[in-house]
């Protein structure tokens, strides 16, 4: 069979960018779909919400969902939410499980490492990740792209004032998938925002960023009945 010299040209081009990837990119040359192992595929995911729209709840699943299947998965919660008990997640509606807590100075790459390899990891689950600094979560994105383990996050965007908190800038800035729970206002509109009560029930306009409570404490509303709890005319 002849072969036109047009054909076998482009085909040695073919083969020539081909080499020329291989080289460039040395993962290619090992197995896995597309060429890629599945430490190609892990990412960091940023679950965020206002107050109340189930973050736990979904935790709690997700893990269970991997657990049942016979994966071992990791959960991590920052220490300084003790409401449901130090190192524990607890959803609204009952479901809870125990959790590493973590201090604002702990290296969470170097507890899934070592957790990882007296055991696979096949999944790090994080609470309140709003309460991560910086540091923890550009060392979770080690644990995904160093170790190949996905890690999923969960947490709060803003704070009472409508600030963002440290762990979900980073996060938003940081993670490979961005998904908002939602959850509604008293009039039925998408709440976003987060209103803190004094004691009297009334919007409180000034304190530290960081106040730890529930639904004693903290209201989602939508935008609008947030100014309006706050007073904000226009």
């Amino acid at each position: 069979m002849l072969i036109s010299p047009k054909w076998r040209d482009r085909s040695a081009g073919i083969e020539r960018r081909r080499e020329r990837a291989r080289r460039t990119f040395p993962r290619l040359r090992q197995g896995g779909r597309g060429g890629f192992t599945p430490r190609d595929m892990a990412k960091v995911y940023f679950y965020y919400s206002a107050m109340n729209a189930g973050k736990s709840t979904v935790l709690l699943q997700s893990s269970y969902n991997y657990r049942e299947r016979g994966m071992h998965t990791l959960l991590f919660v920052p220490a300084i939410d003790t409401r449901a008990g130090v190192g524990r997640i607890e959803s609204r509606i009952g479901l809870h499980a125990d959790a590493m807590p973590l201090a604002a100075d702990e290296n969470i790459f170097a507890h899934v490492k070592a957790a990882h390899a007296a055991q696979p990891v096949a999944c790090v689950l994080v609470d309140e990740a709003q309460f991560l600094t910086r540091a923890q979560v550009e060392q979770l994105t080690d644990v995904s792209d160093a170790l190949g383990i996905p890690v999923l996050c969960y947490g709060l965007r803003t704070d009472f004032q409508g600030q963002l908190f440290p762990g979900s800038a980073a996060l938003l800035a940081l993670a490979d998938d961005l998904t908002e729970l939602k959850t509604i206002c008293h009039c039925g509109r998408k709440a976003t925002m987060n209103l803190r009560v004094g004691p009297d029930g009334r919007g409180v306009k000034v304190g530290a960023q960081v106040e730890i409570g529930g639904n004693d404490r903290y209201v989602a509303m939508c935008r609008r009945h947030y100014k309006e709890a706050l007073g904000h005319t226009p």
